[in-house]
C-alpha cells in the first residue's frame, strides 16, 4: 500500500572493455587499428560491500529499524531469522562479523528489515550491487507499508471482514495519519542515509510516499477460493528465504517477505468502495494492474471497475461465513493457499510456494497466465544463519 524508494549513490568507475585479440597483435607489431569504444554502459563501485552494510545499517538503527528478517550475500543465506526475534540487528551483526561473512569482495547483498508498531508495519528491502549500468544508484532501499486494522481477526466470516474494512475505507483517518507518518520516515531515512554515506555518496534521493492499491485480477480472485473463515482464519506467513519470483506490481517488499492470503481480498474490498465514490476521501493514490501498470488515481476513480478481466462485483458472493466465486473465474491448478504448516514458513511473515502455471475453466487469455506471478518460487531450504549454504534467492 505505502511505498517509496531511497537510493544512494555510491562513487564507482567504468567498467570498460578489454582489448579483442586484434588489438592486441596489432599493438604487437606496431599498427594503429580504428579507435574502438571501450565502454561497456556499467560501472563498479569503489564502497566494499562491508562499508555499506555498516553504514546502511547504521542509519537504520537510527531510525529505530532493527527487526532483521535476512542477509542474503551473493545469492546465498548469511543470516536468516526463523523466528521473528525483534530487535535482533545487533546480534546479527555480531555473528556476521564473527565468520568474516561481509569481508570479502561482495558482488550483491540483500537486507530485508521490519518495524512495528500500534499502527502499521513496515519492511525495508535493502539491495546493494557492486556493478550497475551507468546512472545507476548501486545501493536502493524499497520501503512498505500497510496498516495493521486492515488485517483479519480470527473469528471473522467473509462479511464481518469486509464491513469493517469497508468503514476503514469510508472514513479515511487512520489511512490518512499513517501516510503522513511513513513520508515524514521517508524523509528522516534520507536524512540519516545521507548523514551515514557522508564521506563515501556522490548522492541520496528519495521518490515520494505513494499510496497504491494492485486491482485483483482473475489469478487473484481464484485464490478467494482457498480462504479460510472464522476460527480457521490463517494468519500471515514468514518467508526466510524472500520470493524473488514476484514480478510486475508483486516486485515490492511485502510479496516477496510478507504473504497475507487475505490482501487481495482487501484490496478488492477497499476498491468497491472507492469506485463508488466513498472509499478513501481527500487521500492522493494510484491503482495498478498486476503488471504495475497504471489504471486510475484519485480524480478518475468513480465509475471504475473492482475487479480486472472484465469481471464484476457479482462474481463474489457472500454465502454463509465464506465466499462463493462464480464459474466464470478461471480456476487455476494450483489454486489452493500453500499448507500453514510448510516446515520453512512461520507464522508472522512471508509467503507461500504456489507456482503460476496456466488456467482452467472460463474461456481466458492464454497471454495473461503468466502475469504478476504473485505466488512462485520455492521456500528454500535453509536455517538460521545457515552460514553461506545455497538458498535459492
Amino acid at each position: 500500500m505505502l511505498r517509496a524508494t531511497v537510493t544512494v549513490d555510491l562513487p564507482s568507475q567504468a567498467v570498460l572493455r578489454r582489448r579483442s585479440l586484434l588489438e592486441w597483435l596489432a599493438g604487437l607489431i606496431g599498427r594503429q587499428p580504428q579507435p574502438a569504444r571501450r565502454e561497456t554502459g556499467e560501472e563498479v563501485t569503489t564502497v566494499e560491500g562491508l562499508a555499506a552494510f555498516k553504514q546502511v545499517t547504521d542509519a537504520l538503527r537510527a531510525l529505530e529499524i532493527t527487526d532483521l528478517l535476512s542477509v542474503i550475500i551473493d545469492a546465498k543465506a548469511a543470516y536468516l531469522d526463523l523466528s521473528e526475534d525483534s530487535g535482533d540487528l545487533e546480534t546479527a551483526v555480531a555473528e556476521l562479523e564473527a565468520r568474516r561473512a561481509l569481508e570479502r569482495e561482495v558482488r550483491s547483498m540483500n537486507l530485508a528489515l521490519s518495524q512495528h508498531d500500534e499502527d502499521m508495519r513496515l519492511l525495508v528491502d535493502v539491495r546493494f550491487r557492486r556493478r550497475v549500468a551507468t546512472g545507476t544508484p548501486e545501493l536502493q532501499l524499497a520501503v512498505a507499508a500497510r496498516l495493521k486494522a486492515m488485517q483479519i481477526r480470527r473469528g471473522e466470516s467473509a462479511r464481518d471482514y469486509a464491513e469493517r474494512l469497508r468503514e476503514l475505507a469510508r472514513d479515511g483517518t487512520q489511512l490518512r495519519t499513517a501516510s503522513a507518518s511513513f513520508a515524514r520516515l521517508i524523509d528522516r531515512m534520507r536524512v540519516e542515509l545521507a548523514r551515514s554515506f557522508a564521506d563515501t555518496s556522490v548522492a541520496v534521493a528519495a521518490s515520494p510516499a505513494t499510496l497504491r492499491l494492485i486491482r485483483p485480477g482473475p489469478r487473484q480472485v481464484d485464490h478467494f477460493r482457498g480462504l479460510s473463515w472464522g476460527e480457521s482464519v490463517r494468519r500471515p506467513r514468514y518467508r526466510p528465504v524472500p520470493n524473488q519470483a514476484r514480478r510486475g506490481a508483486y516486485d515490492e517488499p511485502f510479496s516477496h517477505y510478507y504473504f497475507d492470503p487475505y490482501f487481495d481480498f482487501v484490496a478488492w474490498v477497499t476498491l468497491e468502495e472507492i469506485v463508488a465514490g466513498r472509499g478513501w476521501p481527500g487521500l492522493a493514490f494510484e491503482v495498478v494492474d498486476e503488471t504495475g501498470e497504471r489504471l486510475f488515481d484519485e480524480h478518475s476513480a468513480a465509475g471504475q471497475a473492482a475487479l480486472g478481466g472484465g469481471f464484476g462485483p457479482e462474481v463474489v458472493r457472500f454465502v454463509g461465513t465464506g465466499l462463493e466465486i462464480d464459474d466464470a473465474v478461471p480456476v487455476f491448478e494450483t489454486s489452493q493457499i500453500a499448507a500453514a504448516h510448510h516446515p520453512n514458513a512461520v507464522a508472522g511473515f512471508g509467503g507461500d510456494g504456489r507456482s503460476n502455471e496456466g488456467a482452467t475453466g472460463a474461456d481466458w487469455q492464454e497471454g495473461l497466465n503468466q502475469v504478476g506471478n504473485v505466488d512462485g518460487g520455492d521456500l528454500g531450504g535453509c536455517g538460521v544463519s545457515c552460514g553461506g549454504e545455497g538458498c535459492g534467492a
